[in-house]
């Protein structure tokens, strides 16, 4: 049985990855379905949440929705990175699956 299913994130007590004198980070998160064992099957990027500027237990209001079959194994990668305005590369924050 395939469902429609909507996951929303939240994060807390995050480690400040600013570094020193630089303020609070500024996190966000990518969430990636990972893909089953399926042949040539690839991860999908479901998408990423808003910034939240200043803030180590950021609640993201952005949400997504994915086709879930309960009678199957889904994993899905939450990555959460510190944005980095004045640089290219974001400063990764931790990651759950």
């Amino acid at each position: 049985c395939i469902e429609r299913v909507q996951l929303s994130f939240l994060a807390s007590n995050l480690k400040n990855a600013a570094g020193a004198f630089k303020g609070t980070s500024d996190p966000y998160a990518v969430v990636t379905l990972i893909a089953n064992n399926e042949v040539d099957a690839k991860p999908q990027i479901l998408g990423k949440t808003e910034v939240i500027k200043n803030c180590l237990s950021p609640h993201w209001v952005k949400t997504f929705e994915v086709d879930y079959d309960f009678s199957k194994e889904t994993k899905i990668n939450v990555s959460i990175l510190d944005e980095i305005r004045k640089e290219k590369n974001d400063k990764p924050m931790g990651t759950a699956i």
